[in-house]
C-alpha cells in the first residue's frame, strides 16, 4: 500500500493539470488524497481476495478437527477458483464505489463500511467454503437459508481487516469461522446433530 502511495505521489509530482500553480497544486493534492482513500478502502478486500485463494489448509484443519465425518472436498478447476477471487474483488470494488459518497459522512462511514463489506465478505467467504463441498448453486441456496449468520461473521471479518496486525490474521480467522457457519448450516438443513 505504501508503494502505491509513493508511486502515485511520484507520478502526480510530474503531472500538471492546470497552468495556475495554486490550482495545479490543489488538483494534485486531491488526486493524491483520492489515491490514499481508494487504497485504504480496498485494502482489506484485496488482502481477503488474495488470501482467500490460499486458505484450503485452514479449512481442511477446521474440518478435520470439528467435522471429521464431512466428505472430502470436491475437485475445483483453477478457472472456478480464479473466477471466485476475481468476482469477489470486482463486486467489492463496485459496491464500495457505489457507496463512496456515504464514506465522506463522519460517523456513518464506519457503519456503512461494516454493513457493505460485512455483507459482501460474509457471502463470499460462505461461498468459498461451500463450493468446496457442493456445486455453487447449492452453496448459494444454503447461504440464502442462513444469510444473517454469514452477515454477522462477515462484519467481524471486515472489522478485523482494519485493525493493524490483526488484519494479517483476518483471512485465517475469517475462513475458520465461516467454515463453522457453513457446516452448522449444512448439518441443520440435513437434520444432523451439531
Amino acid at each position: 500500500m505504501l508503494l502505491a502511495w509513493f508511486g502515485a505521489g511520484a507520478a502526480l509530482h510530474q503531472t500538471h493539470f492546470f497552468e495556475a500553480s495554486w490550482l495545479d497544486w490543489a488538483a494534485r493534492a486531491l488526486a493524491f488524497l483520492a489515491t490514499v482513500g481508494v487504497t485504504l478502502l480496498l485494502f482489506s478486500t484485496i488482502v481477503l481476495t488474495v488470501a482467500g485463494l490460499l486458505l484450503d489448509n485452514v479449512l481442511e484443519a477446521v474440518e478435520r478437527r470439528w467435522y471429521p465425518g464431512v466428505p472430502a472436498p470436491r475437485k475445483q478447476t483453477l478457472a472456478e477458483i480464479l473466477w471466485t477471487g476475481v468476482g469477489f474483488a470486482l463486486k467489492a470494488l463496485l459496491l464500495n464505489l457505489l457507496v463512496l459518497p456515504l464514506y465522506l459522512i463522519p460517523g456513518a462511514n464506519l457503519v456503512v463500511f461494516l454493513v457493505v463489506n460485512g455483507w459482501l465478505i460474509g457471502r463470499e467467504y460462505f461461498q468459498m467454503v461451500g463450493v468446496r463441498h457442493e456445486r455453487p448453486a447449492d452453496a448459494r441456496r444454503r447461504l440464502n437459508a442462513t444469510p444473517f449468520t454469514a452477515f454477522v461473521a462477515g462484519v467481524g471479518i471486515a472489522a478485523m481487516s482494519y485493525v493493524p496486525l490483526l488484519n494479517l490474521l483476518a483471512p485465517i480467522v475469517g475462513a475458520a469461522a465461516m467454515s463453522h457457519v457453513y457446516h452448522r448450516a449444512r448439518l441443520a438443513s440435513e437434520g444432523a446433530p451439531r
